[in-house]
């Protein structure tokens, strides 16, 4: 199973970090390559993975299309709903400037989470339009995160069956690779059956 950060993509294809990209280009230009590499990463259907996006993802259209198009072939678009206040803290131990959250200077905590409950007003209603899973990660670590995953129907970890009491999720020939939006943290290797 392969893990795809699509932010780390665009770098590792533009040569340049992400601040720099929205710095040098703009979102509009960065946005395009996000879809361009969002794209690409979906139409590899032969390589079980996890698709991670940056929680702007669902900001254009294509994207949001390109996502429910996804779940309608049996991918797991989830989407890790966290409180702002937990995610703007979150945010806060990363090093680095976040374009969208922080402009041209990193905010303080409260500053930070007042962008983010501004950006999750804007976004959440298209999280919840493009996933066909929503998990509450605000107390959970990634290992209860993943484990709640893993009991979805249909699921395998590392090649064993983890939840054999339901039929496969997406039926049959669904895709073996679920997209993760935002909460930028690890996941454990799944994919359908």
């Amino acid at each position: 199973c392969e893990a795809v950060d699509l932010d780390h993509c665009i770098e590792a294809r533009e040569g340049q970090s992400i601040a720099q990209i929205f710095s040098a280009r703009g979102e509009e230009e960065f946005r395009r390559l996000e879809t361009s590499v969002l794209n690409a990463a979906l139409q590899d259907t032969n390589t079980p993975r996890i698709i991670a996006t940056g929680g702007g993802i669902v900001t254009r259209a294509e994207n949001r299309a390109l996502l429910k198009a996804a779940a309608m072939r049996g991918v797991l678009v989830v989407y890790l709903q966290v409180a702002p206040e937990v995610l703007a803290a979150r945010i806060r131990r990363q090093p680095g400037i976040r374009p969208l959250i922080d402009g041209a200077r990193v905010l303080d905590m409260e500053q930070t989470r007042l962008r983010v409950e501004a950006l999750l007003k804007e976004r959440a209603p298209h999280y919840q339009d493009v996933a066909n899973f929503v998990v509450d990660g605000t107390t959970l670590a990634p290992d209860e995160i993943a484990h709640l995953i893993v009991l979805e129907p249909g699921f395998v970890e590392d090649g064993v069956d983890v939840n054999q009491r339901h039929a496969p999720f997406g039926g049959p020939g669904a895709s073996s690779w679920l997209v993760r939006l935002g909460a930028g943290n690890r996941a454990h290797c799944l994919h359908r059956r």
